[in-house]
């Protein structure tokens, strides 16, 4: 409370020429009361300052200006400075203290000091939920209860399928669908993504069992144990690229490469579960050597198998297409229906016992005891992981990206990372493999209309129902059920392959980075389909990049416009002017291409005098390609060719100028616009582009007159047939 600078404080006595209050106004005793109702000694000691403050600073006696003024007139000065910081402290603290609160019931008060403010905004950014429950409200909870028990009930029985696409027990689909949410609940951003077991990291993460030798029937607990490590590694990479804010690092994936990856994936997820809708032993493979048993063994078919998979896809596809076509706004969790009458059906008609119809087995009950990953397996899963994390992480970005537009509120990637990664390293303690953001699951969140995370809290206490009470009751489960799940939920594939066909005729390069993408992965895996995928999309990148396109420009007639002379064959050059323009960064990539370029220039016919370089789409120049312009500007000068230099943008004009680059041009050949260059050219009466220019103008203006010419005679043509019609319409 003690004013700073010399100001006068409670304790201080009166200075030269002011006048000591020792008692606050009464006009800042309202205020204290208004702001809380607050009444501790230290906003005391504020006011009473406050108070002596203001009234220095209002009732000075008035003095005759003589040198010994000096330190009052000083003193006032500061008092009035100190008027108004004590000002904004308390404006600070009354804003904050009584902020406006969002319609409902607060479950959690306000931080009372206004000194804590930026740690509670740390706080606040770093763990978004209690943002959240600070504006939570009680009208919130019905909608958020209904969204999370809705999607329990469809997370259930996608867990479970999804596990054995990871090659796992189906209870670690139940806990990677209850625990990583919890976390990202507390973490996250987004209202509306729900993440869990996701098709295409299971596939993942199962082949990456696979490739470390792992047989997951034989040997599961050396599977459970690979999957729990990948859990681990994933968030823990997260959580690197979330500190050094390395979430950019996706962006070198194309949307081509994306899509090619996903239908490769989705292609061997469908024949991955050939096993289970035909009821084979089909060992886990590659494309090729699935295909070849499935056809080898196709007479060993369980036909129960077959019945019971063509029965539920037709069940579950016409449900879907019916909840589709009705836009109803809960969908009818059809399979969880489905789970639950062929689990009754299969126990009732001793469908394993009697036709051998392969079944989940037992699953234990309960949740399971925290546990440590075995950390022995990490050198082997490190890089598998790197491929899982960037996948994970494009998925979530694009589907917190989505509903955050949809519904109009701010995400952070960053803290996405932040989220992602801790449900991920959270999860690996409590047997859980890699949780991903599923779209379709998010979409269903969003229809129903959560209002906030907190839904997945209610999708949690369904699914501990489901694993303490019901999971050991579903031991009678068909394989082939879960497995139609899965098929059926890629019927969208034919939609996607179809839109290949748009790429091609779009852009060829991309249709090339989809095509390799994708059989690569559906031939090599997916590690190495992402990999060839992001390989190509690069190569069709530093390729277009080598390519320097140079346009020549010239003159629309009757406009001072320049344009690409390719494709506007009206435009017309101009007598011994050539206006080169760069289609890009000038760099040690494309430098030889853009010299080829200009180099053409010397060998135009008639000959040229002066060559306009435009850099208006050049962003920046390195210093190869400084090198460059200096010998094609060395080149042209030893031909008596005059060079310009036209609309360079800040950084490079800046670039230019320490090089020393400007001084080889001349600053006075340095032009804003190829406007300028042209009327600059003008008044050089010695050389022929004075003439060309004139003739251009006069040219203009000629055109110009024609114009209006052609309009007035079209204008009294309508005149005469107005006056035509008239006389008809009267007769």
């Amino acid at each position: 409370g003690m004013a700073e600078g010399g100001g006068a404080g409670v304790d201080a006595g009166p200075g030269p020429g002011q006048v000591g209050v020792g008692v606050a106004s009464d006009h800042h005793s309202n205020r204290m009361s208004s702001i809380g109702g607050s009444r501790n000694p230290l906003e005391m000691k504020r006011v009473h300052s406050m108070g002596s403050l203001e009234r220095q600073g209002s009732h000075q006696p008035e003095q005759s200006p003589t040198a010994g003024d000096r330190d009052s007139e000083l003193n006032l000065v500061r008092s009035h400075e100190n008027v108004l910081r004590l000002r904004t402290e308390l404006k600070l603290q009354q804003e904050f203290e009584e902020a406006p609160q969002e319609e409902g019931l607060s479950l959690l008060p306000h931080i009372g000091s206004w000194r804590s403010y930026n740690v509670w905004n740390a706080a606040l950014s770093f763990v978004p939920i209690i943002h959240v429950i600070r504006s939570y409200s009680v009208d919130f909870l019905k909608s958020d209860m209904v969204a999370g028990i809705t999607i329990g009930v469809f997370v259930v029985p996608q867990g479970m399928a999804y596990s054995l696409l990871a090659g796992l027990p189906v209870e670690y689909g139940l806990y990677t669908a209850l625990y990583p949410p919890i976390m990202y609940t507390l973490m996250g951003t987004s209202k509306h993504m729900h993440i869990g077991p996701f098709a295409l990291v299971s596939l993942m993460v199962g082949d990456t069992i696979e490739e470390l030798g792992i047989n997951s029937e034989e040997d599961p607990g050396a599977a459970e144990a690979a999957a729990v490590v990948m859990s681990f590694l994933v968030g823990f990479m997260l959580l690197i690229m979330g500190v050094l804010r390395l979430g950019f690092i996706v962006s070198f994936l194309s949307d081509p490469v994306l899509e090619g990856f996903t239908v490769g994936a989705s292609i061997l997820i469908c024949t991955s579960q050939l096993k289970h809708i035909l009821g084979l032993d089909t060992p886990r493979g590659t494309f090729v050597a699935t295909l070849g048993y499935t056809f080898k063994n196709i007479e060993s078919t369980n036909i129960a198998a077959l019945v019971c998979s063509i029965i539920c896809i037709i069940v579950i596809l016409a449900v879907k297409i019916y909840s589709q076509d009705r836009r109803l706004p809960i969908p009818i969790p059809i399979e969880l229906i489905v789970v639950v009458f062929s689990t009754l059906i299969s126990f009732l008609a001793e469908l394993n016992e009697k036709y051998g119809l392969p079944v989940v087995g037992t699953i234990p009950p309960g949740l399971p005891p925290p546990a440590i990953p075995d950390f022995s397996m990490f050198g082997d899963l490190l890089i598998p992981s790197i491929t899982i994390t960037v996948v994970l992480y494009v998925i979530c970005v694009s589907i917190v990206k989505t509903f955050g537009m949809k519904h109009q509120y701010e995400t952070d990637e960053n803290q996405e990372l932040w989220a992602m990664g801790l449900a991920n390293v959270v999860g690996s303690f409590w047997g859980c493999y890699p949780a991903c953001g599923s779209l379709s699951r998010s979409a269903v969140v969003s229809n129903i209309g959560a209002k906030s995370q907190v839904y997945n809290i209610f999708a949690a206490m369904l699914l501990i129902i489901v694993l303490i009470a019901l999971a050991p009751h579903l031991s009678e489960l068909p394989n082939a059920v879960l497995g139609s799940i899965i098929i059926v939920a890629f019927r969208t594939l034919l939609i996607k392959l179809k839109n290949l066909r748009n790429l091609w005729i779009v852009k060829k390069a991309d249709f090339a980075c989809w095509i390799s993408t994708c059989f690569a992965t559906i031939f090599l895996g997916t590690t190495y389909g992402l990999l060839t995928g992001f390989v190509v999309s690069i190569i069709v990148l530093l390729r277009a990049s080598a390519q320097g396109k140079v346009a020549e420009l010239a003159n629309l007639p009757g406009t001072d416009l320049y344009r690409n002379i390719k494709l506007f064959p009206r435009a017309r050059k101009m007598s011994g002017l050539a206006i080169a323009r760069f289609g890009g960064s000038v760099n040690f990539v494309n430098r030889k291409s853009y010299k080829e370029h200009l180099l053409n220039y010397l060998t135009q016919t008639p000959r040229i005098q002066t060559l306009a370089l435009d850099m208006s789409m050049a962003n920046s120049v390195d210093v190869s390609g400084l090198n460059m312009l200096k010998s094609v500007t060395k080149i042209f000068k030893g031909k008596d060719i005059q060079i310009l230099l036209v609309g360079c943008r800040g950084p490079v004009r800046a670039f230019f100028q320490r090089s020393k680059f400007s001084d080889e041009v001349g600053m006075d050949l340095w032009f804003v616009n190829i406007q300028s260059a042209i009327d600059y050219l003008g008044t050089q009466a010695t050389t022929p582009i004075a003439a060309a220019s004139s003739h251009s103008q006069s040219m203009m203006m000629r055109e110009r007159d024609l114009s209006n010419s052609k309009k007035r005679d079209e204008r009294k043509i309508d005149i005469k047939l107005n006056r035509r019609h008239a006389t008809q319409h009267r007769n």
